[in-house]
């Protein structure tokens, strides 16, 4: 990217220029819910950034890595171990361009890739079932506790019994998204992380997105559990996941690391039914596909969930029927609104010295219904004219 002056980026001085049009919106209420959910042991640090597909609305830093006086200041750019946004931000984005290049379909039978996954009643299972979490699967499955290879863990899933019938429930799984993960691997014969690096991180331009971060990155990484604090060990972590972590680091269910800045790139992607920079990277029917709940009795689309169907009420009732997303158990968050026409990006460590997973889920939809009540009332705001990205 051309430099403007001083080493600094045309991205960034952009950035620069949209906080400063943006600091005109009042998000006082928005800094006090953070600052106190901090202060109330939620989470040691976060970062939040509310975004149009053209230009920042707001993006702020809070709090620490740890809870220590001496902890390192959360910065803007800091980095975060996903957790499960790893299942749209790297999966589900997979499968979604596979699906365009006519090589899968989301009717083809797992086995059609996976013969042994067969076993044990799960023959009839689809890509589609996986995608929409009804395949039959509980929520997860300890692999960790018997399986040290990645080998091992794909072994252990196709042998397992299925806990419901397929197609007669929603249950959220990670077990159906390590599968897919799986199936990316064998109809690109590439493993995961370099096929959703090649086909997506590298060409739009994200700097530190992706699995099993370089050593030169941890001290940029707000730690997801003690044992990982750069701070404290000054090596290299881990991801949260265990199972992940027997997988070599690379899985469709969790895994991935990014920043709220990489992670914008891909939600203004999408906003822009799939255009980026002038390049296409899906038609902007197969984004509407997989970012809609097929049945009203879930949220569930296809990897994604959405703002339609039941369960709407965990992110706040502001967010419009057509507005997907996804959540990570480490404490973060992308929510893009197709109709709003905007995204909020949360990423915060709350899985660090958690005492209370219950606290999150409470506060999520607080500061949800905090940030587009500004918004929503703010009109004059966007007409008043602000600093854009770089197109």
């Amino acid at each position: 990217m051309k430099k403007i002056a001083f080493g600094i980026t045309f991205t960034s001085l952009l950035l620069i220029l949209s906080e400063a049009g943006a600091a005109q919106q009042d998000f006082t209420n928005v800094d006090s819910l953070i600052t106190a959910a901090i202060a109330d042991s939620v989470f040691p640090g976060a970062v939040l950034m509310i975004a149009e597909p053209d230009h920042f609305i707001y993006y702020k830093a809070y709090g620490a890595h740890d809870y220590a006086p001496e902890a390192v200041v959360t910065r803007k750019d800091d980095i975060f171990d996903l957790a499960s946004l790893t299942k749209v931000m790297a999966t589900t984005l997979s499968i979604m361009r596979l699906y365009e290049e006519d090589k899968i379909a989301l009717s083809d039978p797992v086995t059609k890739y996976i013969p042994e996954f067969g076993q044990n009643g799960k023959a009839d299972i689809t890509i589609r079932h996986l995608l929409l979490h009804t395949a039959g699967f509980p929520p997860g499955k300890p692999f960790y506790r018997w399986c040290h290879t990645k080998a091992e863990v794909l072994d252990s899933l196709c042998a397992m019994p299925l806990r419901y019938p397929t197609g007669t429930q929603t249950v959220y799984s990670d077990i159906g998204f390590i599968t897919l993960g799986r199936i990316v691997e064998l109809v690109s014969d590439r493993s995961l992380d370099v096929f959703v690096r090649q086909q997506f991180y590298e060409p739009l331009g994200l700097a530190v997105t992706g699995y099993n971060p370089v050593l030169e990155l941890w001290q940029r990484i707000a730690p997801a559990e003690p044992e990982f604090n750069y701070r404290l060990r000054g090596a290299r972590g881990s991801p949260k996941n265990k199972i992940t972590r027997a997988m070599g680091g690379v899985a469709g269910h969790a895994g991935l690391f990014s920043n709220a800045e990489d992670l914008a790139v891909i939600a203004r992607m999408l906003l822009n039914g799939g255009e980026y920079r002038g390049k296409s990277y899906f038609q902007e029917a197969t984004i509407r596909l997989f970012t809609t709940a097929p049945d009203a009795k879930s949220s569930r689309g296809l990897g994604w969930d959405t703002g339609g169907g039941s369960g709407k009420g965990y992110l706040g009732d502001l967010f419009s029927k057509r507005s997907f997303g996804h959540t990570g158990f480490t404490g973060t968050s992308v929510w893009i609104d197709p109709e709003l026409d905007l995204f909020i990006i949360f990423l915060s460590n709350r899985s660090y010295q958690m005492k209370d997973r219950q606290r999150m889920y409470d506060f999520r939809p607080v500061l949800h219904e905090a940030i587009l009540g500004n918004i929503s009332g703010a009109d004059s705001q966007k007409e008043a004219g602000t600093t854009h990205y770089d197109k």
